[in-house]
């Protein structure tokens, strides 16, 4: 029926993340029957991993149900041991402190069908 993908709302510019690992991201879902659906944080830059191959790295994924009509709902993600030591990173003479990363939202309201949503954030620590 009538729902749209901007019925769905990241509400955070930045992801901090705890000294457990631990981030809280925050969103509010509009519509008028439940949104749920499946997190997705992944860094927006390849690094380089142990087996010399230049990837993005997942920082974050879980699944969720946010209530209808809540505004900036906590969604408490657990951050890889990669996207941890990432976040810590210091700011340097051409980079900010920590990585940015994109999180994406597979969002459906009700039954009805899927929809993507994606912000460019930035994990720090």
């Amino acid at each position: 029926s009538g729902f749209s993908p901007d019925q769905f709302v990241f509400n955070r510019q930045s992801l901090r993340v705890s000294r457990n690992g631990n981030a809280t991201l925050r969103v509010s879902c509009l519509s008028a029957a439940p949104c749920r659906g499946s997190l997705t944080v992944r860094t927006s830059q390849k690094f380089r991993r142990p087996d010399r191959q230049n990837k993005t790295f997942l920082v974050a994924k879980r699944d969720f149900v946010v209530p209808a009509g809540r505004r900036s709902f906590p969604l408490t993600l657990r951050v890889t041991r990669a996207g941890q030591v990432l976040a810590s990173r210091k700011r340097g003479k051409s980079r900010a402190a920590g990585v940015q990363v994109k999180a994406k939202a597979s969002v459906r309201f009700g039954t009805g069908r899927a929809f993507i949503r994606t912000k460019t954030l930035r994990a720090i620590r």
